[in-house]
């Protein structure tokens, strides 16, 4: 074996090996101080228009709270085709059927925040509350952020109590559900970066 190749297989370990300490400082951190950090603080503001992200009944209960307590008139459901956002089920916890508007395309968190920046332009609505679980509320203030960047449209947010409780520590679940909220969230970075 020549010298050349010795020291190129040696480079390699080194490579190997830095990825691999790095991976593991990153898990790390990502489990010592991720799991809080996926939820944000609420703050729902008086506004035109609540936004309901499809993913789990919850959302659309406290959307729902919200709603009751007269905080919007409006009920937007993306991706009103999914269970737990659908008109039907918004009715049936009193929401008016004139107050829904319905979006039935998003299949993603991006895909939510587009279609609902058509909806509220098209029904001149100025300010929303976006309404999802609080594990997917950081995801989904960074995306509704960087979407409606160019709108005048003032958003606030509301995280809806779910399964998820990292103050007691992680189940399995919990534990998959931060990595991969992490891994969803870094992986929108060259969305906004370059698209």
């Amino acid at each position: 074996m020549s010298d050349h190749t010795m020291i190129a297989k040696k480079i390699l370990r080194g490579f190997f090996l830095i990825c691999f300490l790095f991976g593991l400082i990153v898990l790390i951190l990502l489990f010592t101080f991720g799991p809080q950090r996926l939820i944000i603080e609420s703050n729902p503001k008086p506004s035109d228009a609540i936004i309901v992200l499809s993913g789990n009944e919850g959302r659309l209960a406290h959307a729902v709270e919200l709603y009751e307590e007269d905080l919007a008139d409006t009920i937007i459901l993306s991706n009103s085709t999914e269970k737990g956002t659908k008109p039907e089920e918004a009715i049936k916890r009193g929401v008016d059927e004139e107050h829904i508007i319905e979006e039935k395309k998003a299949t993603s968190t991006y895909d939510n925040a587009v279609y609902s920046r058509e909806l509220m332009k098209k029904h001149e609505l100025d300010s929303a509350i976006v309404v999802t679980s609080n594990y997917h509320s950081r995801r989904s203030k960074f995306t509704f952020e960087r979407v409606f960047v160019e709108e005048e449209i003032e958003l606030s947010f509301s995280a809806a109590p779910s399964y998820y409780d990292p103050d007691d520590g992680l189940t399995k679940r919990e534990a998959q559900t931060v990595f991969s909220e992490w891994v969803k969230l870094i992986g929108y970075f060259p969305v906004y970066m370059f698209g």
